[in-house]
């Protein structure tokens, strides 16, 4: 699988952003398994925390038209990505680098550190009809090893990008919701009732 990128950096964390298949998606990115624990009970308490919610994330895609994720992400070991950098030149003469290529060959093991359920409802919905297949989810692919530190490092990581997730609120669901007939109902009295 070669997808076009962008290499970045932040903190001490080097990832690269792409676009991936719902298909390859399907096929390539598996459910969180011994990558950060040894600990069977450990590793059981992970996968039960995906909850019967990736039905809904499956039936938003299958109703919605004007469907749109934000971009999942994704830990990378074994195997052996490539990193094919394109040089980009200005007008100016200036480079610009951190394009290119990222070459997965397969033999990759890939797990969501962000974004769980979502790869969960694009299975569901890729097992039904292949109508999903070629739609486009953003990625952000990460590096992860599986000793101890590497283990360290992407729990440490996995926990802070779900922990921080806060539920949209009730104010903000009526205030910009298109789906919820409530929330339509009480705009349109709040923009035309003259109290």
């Amino acid at each position: 699988m070669k997808l076009p990128a962008i290499r970045a950096v932040i903190g001490d964390w080097v990832y690269y952003i792409a676009t991936m298949r719902f298909k390859d998606v399907s096929i390539h990115v598996k459910r969180v398994d011994n990558e950060l624990h040894s600990s069977i009970l450990l590793k059981e308490m992970l996968q039960r925390s995906i909850t019967s919610n990736y039905k809904n994330i499956a039936h938003y895609i299958e109703t919605q038209q004007e469907r749109f994720f934000n971009a999942l992400v994704l830990a990378v070991y074994d195997g052996q990505p490539k990193w094919h950098e394109v040089r980009l030149q200005y007008d100016n003469g200036e480079d610009f680098y951190d394009l290119g290529v990222l070459e997965l060959t397969g033999d990759e093991k890939i797990f969501p550190v962000d974004g769980q359920h979502r790869v969960e409802g694009i299975k569901e919905v890729v097992s039904k009809s292949p109508e999903y297949d070629d739609e486009q989810i953003p990625v952000i692919f990460i590096g992860h090893k599986t000793d101890a530190a590497g283990m360290q490092r992407s729990r440490r990581l996995f926990s802070t990008l779900n922990r921080y997730a806060k539920p949209v609120s009730m104010r903000d669901i009526i205030a910009l919701d298109e789906d919820d007939v409530v929330a339509i109902a009480s705009r349109e009295l709040i923009d035309t009732h003259p109290l």
